[in-house]
């Protein structure tokens, strides 16, 4: 799979599992700087899903989301092995406690997905 055509995959998994109906410009660009510069851009963003960021209708809003919140916990711990400490597998159990059974099989689509970018990201640089 292209990486451009992944990406978009990705962002529009990330996009239709949010509550709003339209993602915000800032939300689509901090997914795709997560895939490409990685670790810190990743908490970032889990941080921003896991309480929101900003106020409805502001250009950089990002909606509270705890799916997406858990499932850029997990690909922190799956794909940054070397950096990670202590608070990110804290951050990953709280962040995933609150996602209902129903729900897991979206967070693992979400997770697989994004794995799958980043590693391509990794072998396109």
């Amino acid at each position: 799979m292209n990486i451009k055509l992944g990406f978009f995959l990705l962002t529009s998994l990330f996009v239709m599992s949010s509550q709003t109906l339209a993602a915000p410009q800032s939300e689509i660009d901090a997914i795709k700087k997560a895939v490409e510069s990685g670790y810190q851009s990743q908490r970032n963003l889990a941080f921003e899903y896991s309480r929101g960021w900003g106020d409805a209708g502001d250009s950089d809003y990002v909606p509270k989301d705890i799916i997406k919140s858990c499932a850029w916990r997990k690909i922190i711990v799956l794909s940054n092995h070397e950096k990670l400490d202590v608070t990110d597998y804290s951050n990953e159990s709280i962040d995933c406690k609150n996602v209902h059974p129903v729900d897991n099989e979206k967070v693992w689509q979400l997770v697989f997905a994004g794995l799958s970018l980043i590693e391509q990201a990794k072998n396109t640089l």
